[in-house]
């Protein structure tokens, strides 16, 4: 029990990782002095794509925290 616990942990936590760096940046920062286009996916990027990667945030978070407390509860 306690190892599907800590695989959830790593996944979720990986999950997170990952789509936090393939969020767009919602300032545009340096990139705007130089006239850089900081857009990863182009220029037609939707809002579709951002609304899944803060679902996917929101979701792998929820389990990083169930998973760190039924962890610390066995432990």
């Amino acid at each position: 029990m306690k190892t599907v616990f800590l695989a959830l942990l790593v996944l979720s936590s990986v999950g997170i990782i990952i789509s936090t760096l393939l969020m767009e940046p919602k300032a545009e920062g340096m990139g705007s002095l130089s006239g850089q286009d900081s857009n990863v996916f182009g220029a037609g990027a939707t809002k579709a794509k951002e609304a899944l990667l803060n679902k996917i945030v929101v979701v792998s978070g929820v389990l990083f925290l169930i998973s760190s407390i039924v962890l610390a509860a066995i432990s």
